[in-house]
């Protein structure tokens, strides 16, 4: 089972920022997830949330400020002065510093009575990165998967789900898209619905696991993937608490 930094090695470093990044790379980790959502001025840049309070300088919803603007807020010292003045980077920015990486999840994120759409430019960006093969976009807004595979259908899906889902084959045919992997809370896994994922040949990648017993447990499962704060988890084997 493979461990995908989870916005970076965000235990370590600020999450969704350069250093949070580096730092998971540093510590070996060859699979990383990131957000995705559209400025202003519609560009992409990586932030979680919808509002800027809780990881930067900033206030108010992210959608309503420019690329030029986010950038100029501190998105570093909210989780320590060692990363004063660190930024809220552009998608480009984050494929360059993770390129090399052999998986690459990015999450589209748009808030409530967004409809704007994640267009061609996200897809030209990843074919100039030359890393279609490493990525899979991901969202729990599965409208915009539709959008991605109208765009690109050769392009990697995985749906996000906070809870189960019981009719999950028939979920998928009404959205009429191709889909690689199912991306699940942890909590809503089971033996039966991990044999109902697999039965439709299609990979699980659970978030977000942050001990080891967790991870042993769901290695026993079958999981493909896990999404964790601490790309160090397994190389120490040590315990976490959220």
């Amino acid at each position: 089972m493979e461990l995908i930094a989870h916005r970076g090695a965000s235990a370590y470093a600020p999450e969704n920022t350069i250093a949070s990044f580096k730092k998971a790379i540093e510590m070996g980790l060859k699979a990383v997830e990131f957000d995705v959502q559209i400025s202003k001025d519609l560009e992409l840049i990586v932030i979680h949330d919808y509002t800027l309070e809780r990881t930067t300088s900033g206030k108010g919803k992210v959608r309503d400020y420019t690329l030029k603007e986010l950038q100029g807020l501190d998105a570093g010292s909210w989780f320590s002065k060692e990363f004063q003045g660190e930024k809220i980077p552009s998608l480009r920015k984050v494929l360059e510093v993770v390129k090399n990486n052999e998986f690459i999840n990015i999450e589209l994120k748009r808030d409530k009575n967004d409809k704007r759409k994640f267009d061609i430019q996200l897809i030209d960006l990843i074919d100039e990165m030359k890393i279609k093969d490493k990525v899979i976009i991901s969202s729990f807004d599965h409208e915009i998967l539709v959008d991605i595979f109208e765009l690109d259908n050769t392009l990697s899906l995985a749906l996000l789900f906070h809870e189960e889902i019981r009719d999950l084959k028939e979920y998928i045919d009404k959205l009429g898209i191709k889909i690689n992997s199912i991306n699940p809370n942890k909590n809503s896994l089971n033996e039966n619905y991990i044999k109902k994922i697999k039965e439709l040949n299609l990979n699980i990648n659970a978030y977000t696991i942050n001990s080891y017993e967790e991870y042993v447990k769901l290695n026993n499962l079958g999981i493909d993937r896990i999404f964790t704060n601490f790309p160090d988890l397994l190389s120490k084997n040590i315990w976490h608490t959220l």
